[in-house]
């Protein structure tokens, strides 16, 4: 079972059924509700980007969607937002800083996963293991300024 692990802050964090949605403080209360839902019900990252979209595209603020099924990590990261993903490979930072739209990335065999929303931590891995602050979570919504999953001792 991935357990996912969140490091209190301003941020909103959607977690839930091995997706991670990581939104700004202002996000409103009835966006984070249809993002809940479009999770729970199993939706794609496309739909779940599609829900940020509704405001229109010059109003989309920075997030984070993040897909940990099938042995992948999906990521769609816009804005300031970083989503650090250590692989068999090694490290990758996604971040969409320096862009006008996102970045979306599919990487295979990640051993763990961190959405940071401010500085980035000077951890050599990105899992939870180490952080003495993380507070477990498994279906939630909460507030974060770090999300951390571990996949190297489960198969996802």
């Amino acid at each position: 079972m991935i357990v996912p692990a969140y490091v209190p802050g301003e941020w909103i964090a959607v977690v839930t059924d091995g997706t991670l949605a990581v939104l700004p403080p202002e996000t409103a209360p009835a966006v984070v509700a249809e993002l809940w839902t479009a999770i729970r019900e199993g939706a794609s990252l496309t739909d779940h980007l599609q829900v940020l979209l509704r405001t229109g595209f010059t109003h989309v603020p920075p997030f984070a969607l993040v897909s940990l099924v099938g042995g992948e990590v999906h990521a769609i990261v816009r804005g300031q937002v970083r989503v650090e993903v250590v692989t068999t490979a090694g490290p990758r930072v996604l971040s969409g800083a320096h862009m006008s739209t996102w970045v979306e990335e599919v990487l295979a065999d990640a051993r763990s996963v961190a959405v940071r929303t401010g500085p980035s931590a000077d951890a050599p891995d990105a899992g939870a293991a180490g952080y003495r602050d993380a507070l477990p979570v498994l279906a939630a919504v909460v507030r974060v300024s770090d999300v951390l999953v571990d996949l190297r001792s489960v198969a996802v």
